[in-house]
Formats: structure tokens, C-alpha cells, sequence
């Protein structure tokens, strides 16, 4: 964990030198954020007259891989994955944010009540599971995290659960490939999701022309959610 800059006062311009997806995220009187990356895991915290910047290395967490004899896995599951419902690298990155905010809580300068959480991607998808799982954080910020992420998966266009779960079975349970061709089934959809951080604040962001990611059913996600 690296905390980029503590002396952000909404003035500066943050930037990374990961060259990824990149997305514009909103601005408002509680936070500015300039840009966010895939290739890292982002948590902004408000302090009384700065910003705390921290970045996570997911991969230092768990490896993005099917490898689950390092980092967190080892520790949880020893053995490896044996069960359907053993949870997927996405669940480990999620899981660690909450241990970098119990470290936050104990620095008097912050202030947990503007604690965000922000990825893109693989990342982007994290992020969103943190802010479910995590209600300390009072954003989640969500940029082309797509199929499995924000994006509603019936009848979406680019990524689908069989193309997803053929490149990365290992962000997610094994049960999920149950649904490989057969999202009508699935007894939910990613607007339950995104509604599960409500009343709390979500910022779906992808670019128009990014089909993959499919921005459109990543909108009718957050309508749905908004019912």
C-alpha cells in the first residue's frame, strides 16, 4: 500500500504513470478526481484540509492469475479452491480494502465519513464489490468494469459470461460459469450490485465507444438499480 499524496487539496491534477484504461470521474464540493487507471486500486479519504491518497497493488494481495497458493488465498484456503462458492481474486482484492480502512480509522487526520473506493477494469469491478461489502465507504467510483462489474448481463453486447470465464474463471466462484450461456437464467442480474451500496453513491463511468465494457447496459444497470 502506497499513499500517493497526502497533501492533494483539490486544486492539483493527480496523474499515474500506468499506461491502461483511463476515465473521467465526477467532480463535486466533497472530492475532485482527475483520472483513474486499470492497473490499480484507488482509495481517496478526506481529511480535515487534505486528501489522502492511497494506492493498493492487487497484485501484492493475490496474483491475477488462477495461482492460489499466494498472497491471501494461501492463508484462507490452503488447499485451494474446493468448493463452487470459494470466492474468486475479485473477493480477495475487495476484502483487503476494508483492511487498509481499518488502518485509515486510526489516523486522526482523516475523515472516514468521505472514504472512497475506486478501480477500473478488473479493478473497477473490486472497487464496486468493496463498496458493497464495506458500508465505511460513502463512494464507490466505477470506470469499464463491464461484464460481471456494472454492466446489466442479459442480452449485453461485447463481453459475455462465456468469454469472460474462458480468459479469467478466477476473478469469480466457480458457480458463476453455471451461467455460460444462460444469463436468462441467472436469479440476478449487476444492478443488484450497484443497489446493494445504495444509500450510499456509485459513479458508473466507460467511454461511449467502449463495446466492450458495453456503456449502454452499464446505464440500464444503474437505472435499474435506481427503481
Amino acid at each position: 500500500v502506497e499513499v500517493l499524496d497526502d497533501k492533494f487539496d483539490g486544486s492539483q491534477t493527480w496523474t499515474s504513470n500506468y499506461i491502461g484504461n483511463v476515465g473521467n470521474a465526477v467532480d463535486n464540493d466533497m472530492m475532485t478526481v482527475e483520472t483513474l487507471f486499470a492497473g490499480q486500486l484507488t482509495m481517496m479519504i478526506n481529511g480535515t484540509a487534505q486528501k489522502a491518497w492511497v494506492i493498493i497493488k492487487h497484485e501484492d494481495i493475490a496474483s491475477d492469475d488462477d495461482d492460489f497458493t499466494n498472497g491471501l488465498p494461501k492463508i484462507f484456503i490452503p488447499c485451494g479452491r474446493d468448493r463452487d462458492d470459494d470466492g474468486g481474486k475479485i473477493a480477495y482484492w475487495a476484502w483487503f480494502t476494508s483492511r487498509v480502512l481499518d488502518y485509515a480509522q486510526t489516523l486522526p487526520c482523516l475523515n472516514m465519513k468521505q472514504a472512497a473506493v475506486m478501480g477500473g477494469s478488473r479493478l473497477g469491478k473490486t472497487a464496486l464489490v468493496a463498496g458493497m461489502l464495506d458500508t465505511r465507504f460513502r463512494y464507490a467510483f466505477s470506470v469499464v468494469s463491464g461484464c460481471g462489474g456494472a454492466a446489466i448481463t442479459r442480452k449485453k453486447v461485447g463481453e459475455t459470461v462465456a468469454e469472460i470465464c474462458k480468459r479469467f474463471p478466477y476473478w469469480f466462484c466457480e458457480n458463476y460459469q453455471k451461467y455460460i450461456d444462460r444469463e436468462s437464467e441467472m436469479p440476478f442480474d449487476q444492478h443488484f450490485l450497484i443497489a446493494s451500496i445504495a444509500p450510499r453513491y456509485v459513479s458508473v463511468n466507460s467511454a461511449i465507444e467502449d463495446t466492450w465494457a458495453d456503456p449502454l447496459s452499464e446505464m440500464l444497470s444503474c437505472i435499474a438499480a435506481s427503481e
